[in-house]
């Protein structure tokens, strides 16, 4: 009996050892084995991974991972260089009250959040984390607070939803840039999150699917850098659909390449769309402007 009870409590310790936590031990890349407790460089073959020192994910390496701590209530930091997928799990970022970002997606480095990923900021205070790289979202993004995650010059968010979801809420840099994709379910919603002061945004969804409704609520109000519409698959954009008009800002160019925009429909009131660049429109199977005023409502674009 006894040895049947040690043979079973080696097995335990080597399955946790394998398939239960990994910390790191001190300062370094993550593919070098000497960086973490495991002697490896881990991924979600290894369960929870701790980073409590300055981890460094080079590129070109691609790391898959499922629960991942960072800080961990230590001044652990992790700056990715390569490519970072959290699948059926939580990236979770702990304040260390030091002020520094203690999570960075370096230019050139990406992040992908898949459906069943969470990438949790809540516990974020002063250190926010900061996005120079490319975040593809097609789970969910919590935070508080929009100073605690900073799109910074040249970042790319793809918003990449069969329908609906919500783009993070973030301080996005005049030059970052967001782009809606796919949208591919039957009567797809808008997505979440639209009133912010956004930099560059992009509409870029060849296989929407099919809708004769779809609207943005009015909620797209500030675009500070350059507003973008490449393709709906033929599916008209509504700005506004109902209730009172609304307007929008637009501190760059506002471009048209292919999609019908119906700027009014059954609102109150007068909707402005004041472009501090240029109109361009490459498309030319659209009329100039490729603009609607349905059933109500006046609009004026300046």
């Amino acid at each position: 009996m006894a040895k049947h009870l040690i043979y079973v409590s080696l097995l335990i310790a080597f399955s946790t050892g394998v398939f239960g936590q990994v910390t790191s031990v001190q300062d370094g890349d993550w593919d070098d084995p000497n960086t973490w407790d495991c002697a490896c460089s881990p991924d979600f073959n290894n369960g929870d991974i701790n980073v409590v020192h300055n981890v460094v994910l080079p590129g070109p390496l691609a790391v898959q991972v499922a629960n991942l701590f960072v800080g961990d209530g230590a001044s652990g930091t992790l700056l990715v260089n390569g490519d970072l997928v959290v699948d059926a799990g939580t990236l979770t970022v702990t304040e260390d009250f030091i002020g520094g970002s203690i999570f960075t997606i370096a230019s050139g480095g990406s992040l992908t959040i898949n459906s069943t990923g969470v990438l949790d900021l809540t516990g974020l205070v002063i250190s926010p984390s900061e996005i120079s790289g490319e975040l593809f979202n097609s789970g969910n993004v919590s935070n508080v607070d929009q100073s605690v995650l900073l799109f910074l010059a040249n970042s790319v968010y793809y918003h990449r939803f069969t329908s609906g979801g919500n783009i993070p809420l973030a301080t996005w840099d005049s030059q970052s840039t967001v782009e809606i994709n796919t949208l591919t379910a039957a009567s797809p919603s808008a997505p979440g999150n639209l009133n912010q002061q956004f930099g560059n945004f992009t509409w870029n969804c060849p296989a929407m699917g099919t809708t004769g409704t779809f609207s943005l609520g009015g909620q797209l109000q500030t675009v500070n850098g350059n507003l973008i519409f490449v393709t709906s698959n033929s599916r008209a954009i509504r700005f506004n659909s109902g209730g009172a008009a609304t307007n929008l800002a637009i501190g760059g160019n506002f471009e048209n390449r292919g999609v019908a925009i119906i700027v009014t429909n059954s609102n109150t009131g007068s909707a402005l769309i004041d472009v501090t660049g240029n109109y361009i429109q490459s498309h030319p199977g659209l009329t100039i402007p490729s603009f609607t005023f349905a059933a109500g409502g006046s609009a004026s674009v300046e």
